[in-house]
């Protein structure tokens, strides 16, 4: 809770300086989704780990059919996006593909539903006693299948 108090704090200080006067209102993590699922929420802070190595594992917090209880709790709404998200979905990785999700990349970064404050990156050790072993800083459940070679 310090350092969530500490970062809107911080985002806070950086806003004034624009003429910009935010109220901070830190929630529990129960409170945060009720009022993201209603859309309450104004601006705040959230993240996502992906579930899987694909674009349209994060793309989809986009998809305007998505909204609450779905994941899209900004609302973002925009039927050239969701036109390009659907194709996305029926496409094998190849150069079409890349061009969509590069699209949407600009489309988003053009009308700016979020901003990204800042991105992970984890070291760790590991054994050659472990097969199966494949280490993503993008994907929570790497462990998932790494077996212990005797």
């Amino acid at each position: 809770r310090t350092t969530s108090r500490q970062m809107a704090e911080f985002v806070k200080s950086e806003l004034k300086k624009i003429g910009m006067n935010i109220k901070i209102q830190l929630n529990t993590f129960p409170a945060f989704l009720q009022k993201a699922r209603k859309g309450e929420l104004q601006f705040w802070h959230d993240g996502w780990a992906m579930d899987y190595p694909d674009a349209e594992n994060t793309l989809q917090l986009l998809y305007s059919k998505n909204t609450p209880p779905g994941p899209n709790s900004t609302y973002f709404n925009n039927q050239e996006f969701d036109k390009s998200f659907e194709r996305l979905q029926v496409l094998d990785d190849n150069e079409e593909k890349i061009n969509i999700m590069n699209a949407s990349h600009n489309l988003i970064q053009d009308k700016m539903p979020w901003i990204m404050l800042y991105y992970t990156r984890s070291y760790l050790l590991y054994s050659k006693k472990l097969k199966n072993f494949r280490y993503s800083s993008s994907i929570n459940n790497f462990m998932k299948y790494i077996k212990k070679v005797k």
